[in-house]
């Protein structure tokens, strides 16, 4: 119902982004729609993720 109730769509980030990012974003996004994790909790678990990728 979320996606269907949205305002906004936008594309996918795996339309030019390496697999691994895009991935990443995909989690997070699934940690929201699974009520796992509020939009917030949910955007600093991908900047963790993402930043960690960047200091290997």
């Amino acid at each position: 119902q979320i996606f269907r109730d949205a305002v906004t769509i936008f594309a996918p980030p795996d339309t030019g982004y390496p697999v691994e990012i895009a991935d990443t974003f995909y989690q997070g996004a699934a940690f929201v729609a699974g009520g796992v994790k509020s939009a917030e909790e949910a955007l600093e678990w991908v900047d963790a993720q993402l930043e960690a990728r960047r200091q290997r």
